[in-house]
Order: C-alpha cells, then sequence, then structure tokens
C-alpha cells in the first residue's frame, strides 16, 4: 500500500502556515506522520491537496517573498511543497499573496473544515 503511494503521489509533504493578528496556524500533511505544531493529517488527505495544487497552479508560486509595507496590522503565509524528486516549492508573503492565493486559501479553508470533521 505505502509504495503505490509513492508511485501515485509525488510529494512528500504540504505544510501552510497563516499568521496575522493571532497565533499562527500551522498545516502540516506528510507521508512520514511527523509532527508539527498545530495541525498535522494523515498522507491519506494529501491526494486533495493535490488537486488543488494543480486547479491553483502552486508551483507557479515557487520563489514569492513580498510585503506590503504600508499595512500595520493584516496576515502572512508560508508554503512549502516537498516532492519526492528533491523539488521544494516555497512561498512567503506578508499581506502580499500570488496570483489565485485567496481562491485557494478559501477552497483549502473548506476542505479543512470537511476533514476535521472525518477525524
Amino acid at each position: 500500500m505505502f509504495l503505490f503511494f509513492q508511485k501515485k503521489y509525488p510529494i512528500l509533504s504540504f505544510s501552510f502556515v497563516l499568521g496575522g493578528s493571532f497565533a499562527p496556524i500551522t498545516y502540516l500533511f506528510d507521508t512520514h506522520g511527523t509532527a508539527i505544531e498545530n495541525k498535522k493529517y494523515h498522507k491519506v488527505y494529501l491526494k486533495e491537496i493535490m488537486e488543488l495544487i494543480n486547479k491553483y497552479e502552486i508551483e507557479k508560486w515557487d520563489g514569492f517573498n513580498q510585503y506590503d509595507p504600508d499595512v500595520l496590522d493584516g496576515t502572512s503565509f508560508s508554503l512549502k511543497i516537498k516532492y519526492r524528486d528533491g523539488r521544494v516549492i516555497y512561498a512567503r508573503g506578508e499581506n502580499s499573496f500570488p496570483e489565485h492565493y485567496h481562491d485557494f486559501y478559501n477552497e483549502f479553508n473548506l476542505l479543512i473544515n470537511i476533514i476535521e470533521k472525518r477525524i
């Protein structure tokens, strides 16, 4: 089963951190059961994450690192995706977001709500 999973899903881990005027929340999906800070989900949900990555072309966010200095109290994010082939996608922003970010965030939030009802 694990070998099948490795062949079908090229992602080792997906980490999405949200911050702002509240304590940061870390969402981690991985294949190794590694616990990180706040929220950890089993590898079975990587399929749904991969669908969002593809739908919103998240790989194009790689290298995004922007902030808006005119906003004093806002939100921030960081995203890190590790692939089995060694690639790493990393993006971060403070009150500045890449294309499709808000659509991705809204759908990601819906997915989290569904997952948390299952577990």
